[in-house]
Order: structure tokens, then C-alpha cells, then sequence
């Protein structure tokens, strides 16, 4: 016993020293991007459902070790085989993601993440489908995500990243898609005040 709590006074002790370290480059910026999205692979309900292009929006900001990140992605799913089944589905998530550069001027890094958050379905019906597929008119389930970017900054205001993901929702049935997308983003230092109030 004395032992385990030896051990996590010694892990926290040492968190704090590392942040600590870090904290200074914590919530320097905040960085507001724009989004394209589309799904190019999924499951067996992508056999039924076709996916729209989509559009999200994201706000993130260093935070010690990565960035923390939330955001709003939106996409419309039209009915191939069952008619009127259509549905709108928007992803509500906060995520963390590290930045790794892989070039000496810091202007193009590699960046995987992971996000976590709720889906939301709207649907055009509250019906039962063939092949089990039950919906009601509103539904809402945890979603995660784990995605990976290469992100190019252009400058000291502005970047573009391309990224590809694997998201699943637990509904009732299985809903996993591959989704690839592309962001602009519009950065801006925080002030003094403001990182305090974050911090």
C-alpha cells in the first residue's frame, strides 16, 4: 500500500514538474478552423445510406504536451433502399492531438489525435427498416474518433491541414466510417489576461 502511494506521489510530482516546464507555451494561441469533410469507406450501412460532402468547425489550442480541441462536424446521409430514410448527423466532440514537427522551421508536422463526443441523428422518419435498422425521429450516442493529419503552417496567421479518420458510434447497430477532410485555419495569440483566465 505504502508502496502504490509512493509510486503516485512520485508520477504526480513528476506531471507537475513537466507541465510546469511546458506551461508557459499553454493556450498561447487559438486557432479557428474550417472544415470539408467526406466519407470514402464504412461499414454495412453505407450500403444502405449515401453520405454527403460535410462541413465542420473546430477550435483548438496548445496545452502542454498537444492541443486540446473541440468542434462540430455536419453531414447529410441520403436513403439509397429504403425511401424517406434520409437522415442529418452532426458529431459534437472535444479531442487532443500532438503536434510533431518534421521540419526545422516548425511550419509542417505530422499529427495524430483522438476525439471523443456524442452523434446526433435527425431523421426524416421515425420507422422501423428491413434488415433491422430501427430509428427514432431524434437519436443521439457516444461517438469516438481516432485521426491522423499532416498540417502545413503557413504562416504566423494562418495553416491548412488534410486528415483521415476512423470514427464509430455505438448505436444499436454497428456504425464505423473512414472520413477524410481538409481545414483551413485562422489563428490569433491570446493575451495575458486571457491565458490566465484559461489557465
Amino acid at each position: 500500500m505504502i508502496r502504490k502511494v509512493s509510486t503516485l506521489i512520485f508520477l504526480w510530482l513528476f506531471i507537475c514538474s513537466i507541465t510546469s516546464a511546458y506551461s508557459q507555451e499553454s493556450f498561447s494561441e487559438l486557432n479557428f478552423t474550417a472544415t470539408g469533410n467526406g466519407i470514402f469507406g464504412g461499414n454495412t450501412i453505407l450500403k444502405h445510406w449515401s453520405p454527403t460532402a460535410g462541413f465542420g468547425l473546430e477550435i483548438s489550442t496548445p496545452y502542454y504536451f498537444g492541443n486540446l480541441e473541440t468542434g462540430i462536424r455536419y453531414m447529410r446521409y441520403n436513403a439509397m433502399d429504403y425511401e424517406n430514410s434520409g437522415f442529418h448527423s452532426g458529431f459534437l466532440f472535444v479531442g487532443w492531438h500532438y503536434t510533431y514537427f518534421v521540419s526545422e522551421d516548425k511550419d509542417l508536422s505530422i499529427v495524430p489525435g483522438v476525439r471523443i463526443g456524442n452523434r446526433f441523428t435527425f431523421h426524416d422518419q421515425d420507422k422501423i427498416y428491413g434488415d433491422g435498422y430501427r430509428f427514432n425521429k431524434t437519436e443521439s450516442e457516444f461517438s469516438y474518433e481516432l485521426q491522423f493529419r499532416i498540417q502545413r503552417r503557413i504562416n504566423d496567421r494562418f495553416g491548412f491541414y488534410t486528415s483521415i479518420a476512423y470514427n464509430r458510434t455505438l448505436y444499436h447497430i454497428s456504425f464505423a466510417e473512414w472520413v477524410g477532410a481538409a481545414g483551413f485555419s485562422v489563428i490569433f495569440n491570446t493575451t495575458d489576461g486571457l491565458k490566465d483566465f484559461f489557465k
